[in-house]
């Protein structure tokens, strides 16, 4: 497995355990930073899987 690959395993575990986080009883503003870090870490892996795609 090459590095680019265990870099996106290790973003999709990431997002996946913000998911996790984002369904417990939080309050508004803790979810609206766990939602920031999805969204940050979602954006990562798209702009490593374009550089995937073109290698």
């Amino acid at each position: 497995m090459n590095d680019a690959v265990r870099e996106e395993l290790v973003l999709i575990q990431q997002i996946r355990d913000c998911i996790k986080e984002f369904q417990n009883d939080y309050p508004p503003v803790v979810k609206e930073a766990i939602f920031h870090s999805i969204q940050r870490l979602t954006s990562k892996l798209v702009d490593g899987g374009q550089t995937l795609i073109g290698s």
